[in-house]
């Protein structure tokens, strides 16, 4: 394996890491710092022993599952500092992912199955945030420094990446529509895409200052 397929098969492992460790020293300062910190530790362990047991030949379809539950919580609350939705109806909307995370186990795929169902659920319902938040931005004056908000270069990354996941998850749950050089080509893709996330973010990082932002700045 030469360096460029060893990078690719670790990304989602390295890339995760890599912002944590840019964000830890400052995550005060970062809107929703101690939820990313969250989440960025959370994918970081998910995919390092994701990875270890794919190495070891052992099913790791469970973790998929799991992680996809504590992803939801996280990135749900960490959209809603930046753009306030009603209590309520963030609460209805983790109940409903919950429920159809059970439901989704219990019929249709079960633990040694990847979790395509749910995966395309989470990503429809955070790319379904990640508009809101803008359209709450430009219906205020800080649309005028956008490059400069911490908030728009994180949901930038989160919604690009909901977008092409959602696209690499159908081809997943159709590849019998496709050859195996095009779940390859779909699977590189997503990896790029979840690069492209993670840079996003760290834009967004290196954005914050020491100073209240006016939107979307609550740690």
């Amino acid at each position: 394996m030469n360096v460029s397929e060893l990078f690719w098969r670790y990304s989602d492992t390295v890339a995760p890491l890599l912002v944590l460790l840019v964000i830890l020293p400052r995550y005060r300062q970062v809107p929703g710092g101690g939820l990313l910190v969250l989440y960025l530790l959370a994918s970081t362990l998910f995919a390092g022993y994701s990875n270890y047991l794919a190495d070891q030949t052992i099913n790791n379809m469970f973790l998929y599952h799991l992680f996809s539950l504590l992803e939801a919580t996280c990135l749900l609350l960490l959209l809603n500092q930046y753009s306030k939705v009603d209590r309520r109806a963030l609460w209805l909307t983790l109940s409903f992912y919950a429920l159809f995370w059970v439901v989704n186990i219990m019929l249709w795929e079960p633990l040694t199955l990847f979790n395509s169902n749910s995966a395309t659920v989470l990503n429809l319902i955070t790319a379904f945030f990640c508009f809101r938040y803008f359209l709450t931005l430009v219906n205020t004056d800080e649309i005028l420094r956008f490059q400069r908000l911490p908030s728009f270069w994180i949901v930038s990354g989160l919604l690009f990446y909901c977008i092409v996941a959602i696209l690499a998850l159908s081809s997943y749950k159709y590849k019998d529509w496709f050859s195996e050089s095009d779940l390859q080509i779909s699977w590189r893709i997503q990896l790029v895409a979840q690069l492209i996330k993670y840079i996003l973010i760290t834009i967004g990082v290196l954005c914050s200052k020491r100073q209240t932002l006016p939107f979307g700045s609550s740690s």
